[in-house]
């Protein structure tokens, strides 16, 4: 007797994944649509496969059918008997079984099951072993299940299956057809498609809202990828789950199901579109060829089998609906469509899109408010609903004119507000000044307004102040005060795309983390704290030094740089003490500081504890001089200390604003309308006028036309004059070193740090210009920005004394050979060399400025008696005989001075003649030393 086994071409001990794949195999041959020339037999067979699946899919039918067919049933054997072949018997067997378990799951007792199988002309024997038998096992299943899900299941049987997967023969024989592998990879194209311009869509809202944007937590290209997966998946699974189908899909008339024609649980949709994703999709943000091989295997694996991976895994079937010709155009459309979208968002510049809404936004509001405060004061102006229809085009708008917002932040309140109130009201005076000035950019009356935050001095307060700026949309920042605030805020400013100035964060990591947006108007702590290191050993005659430094970003890396400076003058660090900025009482550190017996005691922090901690130490009886940087150079640190101040030594980065020409009227001005300067307002004046000279060199406020001109900026500020290096650094900043006497700050020196370049080339390019210099800066090597030198022509020598010791000659020294001029860079590095407090004068005014023995160079000086000097270039000539026609490798060696020197202040070297120029060392190979340039 044919059995349904061998309808599916198993074994009756077949698994159910097994049974699952020999129907779908079964399925897929005798599709009525893959047999058109015996479409009546494929019709009838797979009308047979399906009801055998129909029964051993389900382990209830299964054990029923496999009891009595396959045990030998008696009323079974006999009932066979009545028909002329196996198969029909079995097709009928399976259709009885069907219509026995559905009857009994809705609740019919063994009766009216019995009477509805004699109605179909089902034989007595076999009836009542079916009714009995069916009603037995639903009343054990009802023992096992709740009723709620007996009823869903019920709904849900196998048995029940949609006519897309069981041809009905009353229904058109074209409405399923054999699924084609392009359609679905085209599907999933669209499919694709769709969540990635809904992801791009998401996306820019995001960037309008969300502050994660903001924040710089922009995603990573795993991130990202990761993101999209979660979004395909969810949109995938949660379609198939209620519809059974996707747009994509949908626009091919495919439809996924599962076993029995119903839709799949979210959970198994879920799976299969994970497998889906997993199984090509996801390689391509990774290996694209990968993506390609992938697919390429899936459609190999289709085109065999007639189905995927991911269908076997979960147990889903794909059907295909015949395609009219409105279904192809709505997908061909849908595919249109959305490529143009997808071209259109992802050409779209996320930042200049929300910086020009942002604009027009604030152009509209301000235009409205100017025009309602018109009318308000009986100005003849339009009403608002005019000025709206001006933007229209259909009538001439108010007078053009927008209102620019420029942020600083310093702290307002706690131990150092003093100092952040003193740098807002540096900026709040140059937006003033600039106001006063009716700046016109881009054809456009400019009003500039400071919104002006409180980050307390603390890193996290910091960084909220910072995002409440940029949500506010100014166009630049100016601050923070302290390096502790300043670093982590950068980061926030950065990502928005806008300019942070700081005009007090000396911390060097400010300007070293790559950020295009970071600047400062003043020395680093480089050269700050080396300035004053060097001039406690030297000037001070320290030899026994205390360090303390309160932990903060500022106060530590100043710290560090005046213990470098002072240890390679020859001083010994005795202590090395830590507070933090919050701390007034220092008797216990001081205490065992006094132990150390120091010459000099030096303070990385602020004025605020500084005052306390001078008042403590003479107290204590210490006579130890007492130096600080830039935080503690003050008027409140004399007004904490009182008598106790006396004497100190501390520095600023810059010079005095009123010794400067332009620093004059800034100091009469402040001083009228706020008071007392206390440090760094000239520097926060200086940082928004560096800003505002930015936007109209770009005429632009926008900031990603004008950020560019920030970095080249020449501006002639109340603080000297300003331009950036590469990392956004102030060039050549000069260094003033006070002493407080009779409780004032008084000036007691001015440090000048020259920038010094080596460029090494062949004999060949030589030419002494200063264009050469200039044009040969790309390929120079830095020997130490803006390196503190005593004096400037000391540095040559030391050039010249490496050379000596090392014996540089032609014969060891190949043309443009650099790792010869980076040895020279380490070599000035580790001589720390500093600025001596000894006018540059002393050293220009002697005729001869100095000699070596048997090699060196003669320089001569005269009296400059007309325009100024801003540099020198000397070149050094190995080899060759000094004549006009050298052949040997070059050092040219740059010297800028900023300030330049002055007539009254200085004199200037000459150009030497060939003849006075020095001599030979062994071997008849000549060294020789040349200016090549003064300007």
């Amino acid at each position: 007797m044919t059995s349904l086994y061998d309808f599916l071409g198993v074994s009756p001990t077949a698994s159910s994944d097994e049974i699952k794949k020999a129907y779908r195999r079964q399925a897929m041959r005798w599709h009525p649509d893959r047999s058109p020339d015996n479409r009546a037999e494929a019709e009838r067979r797979f009308k047979e496969i399906a009801h055998a699946y129909s029964v051993l899919s389900d382990p209830v039918k299964r054990k029923s059918y496999d009891e009595a067919a396959i045990g030998g049933d008696a009323a079974f054997q006999q009932g066979s008997d009545d028909f002329t072949e196996d198969k029909a018997f079995a097709t009928f067997l399976a259709a009885m079984l069907d219509l026995a378990f559905e009857m009994a799951l809705r609740g019919g007792d063994q009766i009216t099951i019995y009477r509805a199988l004699m109605t179909e002309g089902c034989p007595e024997g076999i009836a009542q072993t079916v009714a009995t038998r069916a009603h037995a096992m639903a009343n054990r299943q009802s023992a096992k299940t709740s009723s709620g899900n007996a009823s869903d299941r019920s709904r849900e049987s196998p048995g029940t299956v949609p006519p897309k997967q069981q041809p009905d023969e009353s229904a058109p024989a074209e409405t399923i057809r054999d699924v084609s592998p392009w359609a679905r990879f085209l599907a999933r194209a669209i499919d694709l498609a769709v969540v990635a311009v809904l992801a791009l869509i998401a996306g820019i809202a995001m960037a309008f809202t969300l502050p994660i944007w903001k924040l710089g937590a922009i995603p990573s290209a795993l991130l990202s990828t990761a993101l999209f997966g979660v979004a395909l998946l969810g949109y995938e699974a949660v379609a198939i789950s209620l519809f059974g189908t996707t747009i994509g899909k949908a626009a091919f008339g495919l439809r996924i199901s599962a076993e029995g024609g119903r839709l799949l649980e979210l959970k198994t949709a879920f799976h299969r579109a994970f497998w889906a994703w997993a199984s090509g999709n996801a390689c391509y943000f990774f290996f694209p060829a990968a993506t390609v091989f992938f697919w390429w295997r899936g459609y190999k694996v289709l085109t065999t089998t007639g189905s995927t991976s991911w269908d076997d895994k979960v147990g889903s079937t794909v059907t295909q609906s015949t395609i009219g010709s409105f279904r192809f155009l709505l997908g061909a459309s849908l595919s249109v469509l959305l490529l143009l979208v997808g071209l259109v968002l992802s050409n779209l510049n996320k930042q200049t899109l929300k910086r020009d809404l942002r604009t027009a936004l604030l152009s509209d509001q301000e235009a409205f408010n100017q025009t309602s405060n018109a009318g308000a004061a009986g100005a003849s102006q339009k009403p608002a609903e005019d000025f709206l229809r001006d933007r229209s085009g259909t009538a001439t708008a108010v007078k053009a004119e927008m209102v620019v917002k420029i942020g600083h932040v310093a702290p307002l309140t706690g131990p150092i507000a003093h100092l952040g109130k003193d740098n807002e009201n540096g900026a709040r005076l140059a937006v003033d000044d600039a106001n006063a000035q009716k700046i016109v950019i881009d054809g456009k009356l400019v009003t500039f307004e400071l919104l002006g935050e409180d980050d307390q001095a603390d890193p996290k307060t910091g960084t909220v102040v910072a995002q409440k700026l940029v949500d506010a949309h100014v166009a630049g920042v100016v601050g923070h005060l302290n390096s502790g605030t300043t670093i982590p805020a950068s980061a926030i400013y950065n990502q928005a795309g806008f300019p942070q100035i700081s005009p007090s964060a000396t911390n060097p990591k400010y300007t070293q983390q790559g950020f295009k947006t970071a600047f400062r108007v003043m020395a680093n702590d480089v050269q700050q704290g080396s300035v004053v290191g060097t001039y406690a050993v030297k000037n001070l005659g320290a030899r026994r030094i205390a360090i303390v430094d309160d932990r903060t970003a500022y106060g530590y890396g100043l710290a560090n740089e005046f213990e470098k400076a002072a240890q390679a003058n020859g001083a010994a660090i005795v202590a090395r003490e830590f507070t933090n900025d919050n701390v007034t009482d220092f008797k216990a550190i001081l205490t065992k500081i006094k132990a150390k017996n120091p010459d000099v005691i030096f303070l990385g922090g602020m004025d605020a504890i500084g005052g306390p901690m001078l008042k403590q130490m003479k107290e204590l009886g210490i006579k130890a001089k007492f130096t600080t940087g830039d935080g503690g150079c003050s008027p409140e640190l004399i007004k904490l200390a009182g008598g106790a101040s006396e004497g100190v030594i501390c520095t600023q980065a810059g010079l005095p604003a009123d010794k400067l020409p332009n620093g004059q009227k800034f100091v009469e001005d402040f001083t009228k309308k706020y008071g007392q300067i206390q440090i760094y307002s000239p520097y926060s004046y200086d940082a928004v006028m560096v800003l505002i000279d930015a936007m109209k060199r770009a005429n632009s406020v926008d900031p990603v036309k004008y950020l560019p001109e920030v970095g080249k900026t020449a501006y002639d500020g109340v603080t000297g004059k300003i331009e950036f290096d590469e990392k956004g650094d102030i060039k050549n900043g000069a260094i003033t070193v006070f002493e407080i006497k009779d409780g004032k700050l008084v000036i007691r020196d001015v440090v000048y740090a020259p920038s010094g370049y080596a460029i090494v080339g062949t004999g060949a390019e030589r030419s002494n210009t200063r264009a050469l210099v200039e044009s040969r800066m790309d390929t120079a090597i830095r020997i130490n920005d803006r390196l503190h030198a005593e004096p400037y022509l000391a540095q040559i020598k030391i050039i010249s004394e490496w050379i000596k010791t090392n014996q540089l000659q032609t014969s060891n020294y190949s043309p443009a050979r650099f790792s010869d001029v980076l040895a020279i860079n380490n070599y000035l590095l580790k001589q720390q060399i500093r600025n001596a407090p000894v006018a540059v004068t002393k050293y220009l005014t002697d005729r001869e400025i100095w000699w070596m023995d048997d090699f060196g160079f003669h320089i001569y000086a005269s009296n400059l008696t007309t325009g100024v000097m801003s540099g020198l270039a000397y070149e050094l000539n190995f080899g060759g005989d000094c004549g006009s026609r050298r052949k040997g490798p070059y050092v040219y060696y740059l010297l800028q001075f900023d300030p330049p020197l002055q007539p009254a202040d200085s004199q200037v070297v000459n150009m030497p003649k060939q003849e006075d120029i020095l001599q030979s060392i062994g071997g008849g190979k000549t060294i020789c030393g040349t200016l090549v340039t003064v300007w």
